[in-house]
């Protein structure tokens, strides 16, 4: 009897670890956070959300707050703090929702006003007053919205491939955002259909690094984030098809450099000529060989590009 009680518990955890391993069960948290947490790392509560950051770089220099997009992380960041954190002093964070942030409080929901105000919080936390906000995706939404509430406290804004203006979103987040499938994307979700997301967001797959589609598994795993995620796919849903979605953009009024992935299929590349008819004193860079996340598939470019922007040498070699 107890052989077989202990071939039946080996038998349980050897499924469960295997759901876990397929997609069907969440990874606690505490798991992913010792996995990807950074020597800088810090958390600080905000609107009920336990808020992951890093402030890194030169001490006393111009400072670059970095926003990342849906499903994301901070760590898409990595790449441009390598490059430009001898120059800069820069902030990222996990927006609520994903990585190591976590799920939204149940109260909460998705939208420009509630994502400035975290960044507006977490910012005043850290004494920062003056500073440039890059975004890219639905990061990029909260930057220029930002930007646009808050120019007083913005030198220059940085948008790369951001939902900004009505479109057809991908058939994932289109799926997620509906009540079959949000529930199906609470449950289940394989490493494969994270990898075909990753890579449908390069302009060249063999571009991603070792280990960047199992981060964002992880992340995405991580429990609570599928079920948040599938919330705020319906925000963005709603939002995408309406013309709220733009509210603004025409009235931003501080420096702006909008850079895009010419290969971007997720906020398609198209969608640039808006930017450059509502924001025309803009300067645009782009690249033909890129996808949606630009700025993680080749962060030597893009950020040679938003060095010369930000020092005005007018030397951007996307375009």
């Amino acid at each position: 009897m107890n052989w077989f009680r202990l071939g039946l518990l080996a038998a349980t955890l050897a499924i469960l670890a295997a759901c876990t391993s397929m997609g069907f069960r969440d990874l606690p948290a505490e798991k992913v956070d010792d996995q990807y947490l950074l020597p800088k790392s810090s958390f600080t509560e905000i609107n009920g959300n336990n808020v992951h950051y890093l402030l890194e770089g030169k001490k006393d220099a111009p400072v670059l707050v970095l926003v990342h997009g849906f499903t994301a992380s901070l760590h898409t960041w990595d790449g441009w703090v390598k490059e430009l954190s001898e120059d800069y002093l820069i902030l990222r964070f996990d927006v609520p929702g994903f990585g190591l942030t976590g799920p939204m409080p149940d109260a909460h929901d998705f939208s420009a006003d509630y994502m400035c105000n975290i960044v507006e919080q977490l910012t005043k936390r850290l004494g920062i007053t003056r500073f440039s906000i890059a975004g890219n995706s639905m990061g990029g939404y909260i930057a220029w919205n930002y930007a646009w509430r808050f120019p007083e406290k913005v030198e220059h804004l940085i948008v790369v491939d951001p939902m900004s203006y009505p479109q057809r979103l991908p058939a994932e987040i289109r799926a997620m955002s509906r009540p079959i499938g949000g529930a199906v994307a609470r449950r289940v979700t394989t490493p494969g259909m994270v990898s075909s997301g990753i890579a449908g967001a390069y302009g060249d797959p063999e571009n991603i690094q070792p280990g960047v589609e199992q981060r964002y598994f992880d992340l995405f795993m991580r429990e609570g984030n599928r079920a948040s995620a599938a919330r705020i796919a319906r925000k963005m849903a709603r939002l995408a098809d309406s013309d709220y979605l733009s509210l603004g953009i025409s009235e931003i009024s501080v420096p702006a450099l909008v850079m895009w992935g010419e290969k971007d299929t997720i906020t398609p590349f198209e969608l640039i000529e808006h930017w450059r008819r509502d924001l025309p004193d803009a300067t645009y860079v782009t690249y033909p060989e890129l996808g949606h996340i630009p700025m993680e598939e080749d962060p030597v470019r893009t950020s040679e590009d938003l060095r010369a922007y930000l020092l005005g040498l007018n030397t951007a070699k996307g375009e």
